[in-house]
């Protein structure tokens, strides 16, 4: 699957992606999100059948059509032997614990990254299975939520608060609610993961007819769901089932509106200059072309109570289906959870660089201190806003490493954390800027991204274009020689020039004018004499060298740079400066 990018301009799914960035909205997952889920442990009969899904586990249940909580009501029916007992037979024979063993898809990689950048503070699910604490514990650089099947992995219990009971809901840690840090994980319906370490009971699995008619004793999950509802914008996504609990309750909210109901005429529209939807609109994520009824059942019910009047055709209009997000011939085809969350993660980071920039030219960052800077980020910013515009590359990506699903995701996340732990934006605002600032200036089409690694910790990223231009980056300590192991032919840098990025280790220290860089491939060394240069000394160089031509003649010079490293190198060594004095400017 390639990750392309293109603006979405339908004002519901901009609606969603703000409300997402303001930390106003709360996912609402059920069981679609996880349909396209890999199993892999080591039941044969779970995985060649795909008991995970819902028609896998009625299959296991009966041949007869019908719902799968009337086949697990009546399986209980027939089981003759006390209540516990019978719902351990029933979650036994649905191989409930095997849930634990599901890999993550692309769409649980992009939601738990947006919780690492502290955008969704909860989330709600209706499902038993791990794979979203496995995504987030990914985005870390942790494998897995179990260590050996029954006992806790202990980084599950610092990164991940599942509440599943009322216990857990008392102990979660709620003073890391939005930090970014931890994930708080609200599973309605039970949690497969507590019923193999047997901190669940069987019933607490919530499975049949009589369960989900009401919330019955787990009043945390339904005063939760409560307040949710009647303060944020709730996204159901993956969820196209009747569950009473859940459609009762979105209704006696929806039902409190109508004393405050508008009664006027309400028009959807991108104007910015219209009043923005109501803050608690409920929105649906719809699989199918066509949405089901209970999708149509909170859409139309939340238009009429707010607006005081039905109006189908408006209530469509909140339900996300391929059709509304990109028109034409999309209308027929069906909208997977990893596109539609992948959607949301590219338009969410898309919206973040701009708000980044916009910090960076109004002289928020510490880059903003260095001669011209503000402008050109401010110029950055607008050709990245335009429609055409070769930065949005920055979201292109083969997704063959999910947890880091566009390239700028991978070019921070290798820069700085060696790419097996996500660096969010937020916390890394300064690297952003300077990564777009060379971008900008060459316009690479991110062809493929490499990553190099040596003993020393430096940390060194290729970026070859499809036509064969290459950009080079460096974060680390930086020693005078560096030497990378067990590379291919291929891999020997074409470049001199490489730029350090402003990080915890760069960040107002002294920097090596060249360094060595040595290629170990087959036995054989290939060296390559690296200059260095770092942002500040780029912006020095730039005020000192432009006088003339504004800010279209930066990219000449950046150009310049890369072409040229050891002439503009030698301009910021003082003892051969008075020999570029006299040399022509860019």
């Amino acid at each position: 699957m390639s990750a392309t990018y293109f603006k979405i301009k339908n004002p519901v799914f901009r609606h969603v992606c703000e409300q997402i960035l303001r930390r106003e909205c709360v996912p609402f997952l059920g069981s679609g999100i996880s349909s396209d889920c890999q199993y892999s442990g080591k039941n044969s009969d779970f995985k060649d059948n795909k008991r995970h899904t819902v028609r896998g586990m009625k299959l296991k249940l009966s041949s007869e059509d019908q719902g799968l909580d009337e086949k697990c009501e009546r399986f209980l029916w027939k089981s003759k032997i006390d209540l516990n007992e019978s719902f351990k037979k029933l979650t036994e024979t649905l191989q409930v614990t095997e849930f634990i063993n599901l890999d993550p898809t692309l769409g649980h990689f992009c939601i738990a990254l947006l919780v690492r950048e502290g955008l969704l503070s909860q989330i709600i699910t209706t499902n038993y299975d791990c794979a979203l604490e496995r995504a987030f514990l990914r985005s870390y650089g942790q494998k897995c939520v179990l260590s050996d099947g029954s006992n806790r992995d202990r980084s599950c219990e610092k990164y991940v608060s599942i509440i599943y009971d009322q216990v857990s809901c008392v102990h979660q840690r709620s003073g890391s609610q939005g930090s970014g840090e931890c994930l708080h994980l609200y599973k309605i319906n039970g949690c497969a993961c507590a019923l193999k370490r047997k901190v669940a009971k069987y019933p607490e699995i919530q499975l049949t007819i009589t369960q989900l008619q009401s919330w019955r004793d787990r009043r945390w999950a339904e005063d939760t769901f409560r307040v949710v509802l009647r303060s944020k914008t709730v996204l159901f996504s993956g969820f196209g089932s009747d569950e009473p609990q859940v459609i009762h309750t979105v209704h006696q909210i929806l039902d409190e509106y109508k004393a405050f109901a508008s009664n006027k005429e309400i028009e959807i529209d991108i104007d910015i200059k219209k009043p923005p939807l109501p803050p608690n609109t409920p929105v649906v994520h719809c699989f199918e072309p066509e949405p089901e009824f209970c999708q149509l059942q909170i859409t139309n019910n939340f238009v009429q109570s707010d607006y005081g009047k039905y109006n189908q055709d408006l209530a469509e209009n909140f339900i996300l289906t391929k059709g509304s997000l990109l028109g034409g011939a999309s209308a027929k085809d069906k909208l997977p959870a990893n596109e539609f969350w992948l959607m949301i993660y590219q338009e969410v980071q898309n919206l973040q660089v701009i708000n980044i920039l916009s910090s960076a030219s109004a002289g928020q960052l510490v880059v903003s201190a260095f001669p011209m800077s503000k402008y050109l980020f401010e110029r950055i910013k607008r050709d990245w806003e335009a429609d055409n515009s070769i930065l949005r590359n920055f979201f292109l990506s083969k997704t063959d490493i999910e947890h880091l699903p566009t390239n700028l995701a991978k070019l921070l996340s290798y820069l700085i954390n060696g790419g097996n732990r996500y660096a969010p934006l937020q916390l890394y605002q300064n690297p952003t800027c300077e990564c777009l600032l060379i971008c900008w200036a060459f316009k690479p089409d991110f062809g493929r991204l490499t990553l190099y690694k040596d003993k020393q910790n430096t940390q060194w990223l290729r970026i070859i274009s499809k036509k064969g231009n290459e950009i080079l980056y460096v974060t680390g300590k930086c020693p005078l020689r560096s030497e990378i192991q067990n590379t291919s032919k291929g891999d020997a840098v074409g470049l001199s020039t490489a730029f350090l990025l402003t990080t915890e280790y760069s960040l107002n220290r002294p920097i090596e004018k060249t360094l060595r860089l040595v290629f170990h491939a087959s036995g054989i060394k290939s060296y390559q004499m690296i200059s260095l240069f770092n942002f500040q000394e780029l912006m020095i160089l730039a005020e000192q060298n432009i006088k003339t031509g504004g800010l279209e003649r930066y990219e000449e010079f950046f150009s310049d740079v890369i072409r040229y490293p050891r002439k503009w190198r030698g301009r910021l060594d003082t003892k051969k400066k008075e020999k570029y004095s006299k040399e022509a400017q860019i």
